[in-house]
């Protein structure tokens, strides 16, 4: 086996993976970005980013990038709630004045492979990493590419592998995990009768399900069903997922002359996280560091959070130990405000039964008299929110 010396290590190519690469590869150091594929296929999940993924987007000189290749401005976002409408307009309600973007993944995933390497990085795909480890030399990773197994020296490991993220467990990390116990499944839609500058949301509260639909162009999109039994897969699954979507609210209009096309399939939607994303030379990031219920749509900015936040840290300590420590630390603490807010809407707008529809009457008209009981986490992010108990308790309605 042959040794090879970069300061960084990416394993996975999707947009956390390369959002990274580039982002450090422009300064100089020596990154390798590692792909297991060599064709990006369609997936079901990451496909929005919120107004406040937005903000890092910017910040990372990212959103130019994505809005002139792939992205798709969505500036209003409307909640149907037992089929009551409201829309809001993201600019002029934000902190950030942005809207939501959505996007297909696969097209994403090629467009930040290609900045990666514009900024520098060396790009390998089909590259199959067999094992990641640290020893006394520090950290180092072992790939198998054209035929051959190398085993590559770095300073640092970035696993960007996903929410089933090997590199995780090749460093030992402990996953915990949530209580939520949904399914999401998701299809591509054509010739879609719905406003497509913005993000649709429908609550059934009395189900404790939802049924969504991001647009991706005009008429083009991804539709939702997140539900609590119910299971699609397949292209012949469409009509019965379509049927689905009327019951949670979905106006019959609206997917009346859609043409189903792509991959149905459905997914859980546990919380899952690791205490800690860093140790030992290698660093989690993305869904790898932690993914929270794609039901409220927060992983591609979390991933974009992720990657500004390490690379300052690495920027700022020369002791790449010490940075990674305090990724981890500053990682743990906004992730873990989003896991709070989002139990607590879980509970609000999921939970089903004569107490959950009490709980709903009781607070939802005090939040029309007083949107600030309403943390804006979803759309304004982890700072955007104070959730200490009295947030709590004035969200839910208690005083």
């Amino acid at each position: 086996m042959s040794t090879t010396q970069y300061d960084v290590i990416t394993i996975g190519g999707g947009l956390a993976g390369t959002a990274f690469a580039r982002t450090v590869a422009r300064r100089g150091p020596r990154v390798l970005v590692l792909e297991r594929t060599t064709e990006f296929n369609d997936r079901i999940r990451g496909e929005w980013i919120a107004p406040w993924g937005v903000a890092e987007a910017k910040s990372l000189g990212l959103f130019d990038l994505l809005m002139k290749t792939c992205g798709h401005a969505l500036p209003r976002f409307t909640t149907y709630i037992n089929g009551a409408p409201r829309e809001r307009d993201l600019v002029t309600t934000t902190r950030h004045a942005a809207p939501a973007i959505g996007l297909f993944h696969p097209d994403m995933q090629e467009v930040m492979l290609q900045a990666a390497r514009d900024a520098g990085a060396e790009v390998r795909r089909g590259a199959v990493v067999r094992s990641v480890g640290v020893d006394a030399e520090g950290p180092w990773v072992e790939v198998q590419m054209d035929g051959a197994i190398q085993s590559l020296r770095t300073r640092l490991v970035v696993g960007a592998d996903g929410r089933d993220s090997q590199t995780r467990r090749w460093g030992k990390f402990v996953v915990q995990h949530g209580k939520q116990g949904r399914f999401a499944a998701g299809l591509m839609l054509d010739n879609v009768e719905a406003d497509s500058g913005s993000s649709h949301l429908w609550f059934d509260t009395r189900a404790g399900q939802v049924a969504c639909f991001f647009p991706q162009a005009e008429g083009r999109g991804r539709a939702y069903v997140m539900s609590n039994t119910r299971k699609f897969s397949g292209l012949s699954d469409a009509p019965l997922f379509i049927q689905e979507s009327y019951k949670l609210g979905v106006a019959q209009k609206v997917y009346a002359q859609a043409k189903p096309f792509g991959v149905l399939a459905t997914i859980g939607l546990t919380d899952r996280w690791v205490d800690h994303s860093y140790r030992d030379g290698i660093a989690l990031i993305g869904d790898a560091a932690g993914a929270s219920d794609p039901t409220w749509g927060q992983g591609l900015s979390t991933v974009l959070r992720d990657v500004r936040v390490l690379g300052h840290c690495l920027e700022a300590d020369e002791d790449w130990r010490q940075a990674g420590n305090a990724y981890a630390v500053e990682r743990d603490r906004y992730f873990g405000a989003l896991l709070k807010y989002e139990s607590w809407v879980d509970e609000m707008m999921m939970e089903t039964g004569p107490k959950a529809d009490e709980r709903r009457a009781h607070a939802m008209p005090l939040w029309q008299k007083d949107p600030t009981r309403v943390p804006d986490l979803n759309v304004g992010g982890p700072e955007n929110a104070v959730l200490d108990e009295r947030a709590r308790r004035r969200y839910f309605g208690e005083e």
